[in-house]
C-alpha cells in the first residue's frame, strides 16, 4: 500500500468510527502527535502518544466527529510524506485546515510517525483575499 493510500484509509476509518482500523494504520511502535481537540480549553497541550495501543486509546477518547478531512495537497521525500487539507462540517462548510507529516515504513505498510497541525478557523478564512 502506498503512503498516500494509507492516509486516505486512516481518515476514512477515523471518520467512520472504526478506531481499531485507524490505529492499524500505525506500527506497534508508532509515535503520534496531534494538537488539542477543538473542545479543549485554550492552552491545552498536544496529544503525544507512543505505540499503536496508545494511539487507539487516544482515538477512542477523541470519539467520533461529524467532520470530514479533505486532502488538498501532498508531497513526499523518501519515506516522509506531507499533506495539507481542509476539515469540513456535515454541510460541507470548511471549518478548519491542517498540515501533517508522516513517516511511512514501506516494509510494514504502516506509519512509524504522524504529526498533525491544525487551525480553526481555516487558514485564510478571515481574509478577504486578493
Amino acid at each position: 500500500m502506498d503512503a498516500f493510500d494509507l492516509i486516505e484509509r486512516y481518515f476514512r476509518c477515523l471518520e467512520s468510527g472504526d478506531f481499531a482500523g485507524a490505529a492499524n494504520c500505525f506500527s506497534e511502535s508508532a509515535r503520534y502527535s496531534h494538537p488539542p481537540y477543538v473542545e479543549e480549553p485554550p492552552g491545552a497541550g498536544r496529544h503525544e502518544v507512543y505505540g499503536r495501543a496508545a494511539v487507539l486509546a487516544l482515538f477512542r477518547r477523541r470519539g467520533l466527529r461529524r467532520t470530514h478531512h479533505e486532502v488538498t495537497g501532498r508531497a513526499r521525500s523518501g519515506d516522509r510524506c506531507f499533506i495539507s487539507g481542509t476539515v469540513k462540517d456535515p454541510s460541507g462548510a470548511v471549518v478548519g485546515s491542517f498540515v501533517s507529516h508522516a513517516l511511512f515504513d514501506r516494509e510494514l505498510g504502516q506509519f512509524e510517525e504522524y504529526v498533525a497541525y491544525s487551525s480553526r478557523p481555516a487558514v485564510w478564512a478571515a481574509s478577504d483575499g486578493p
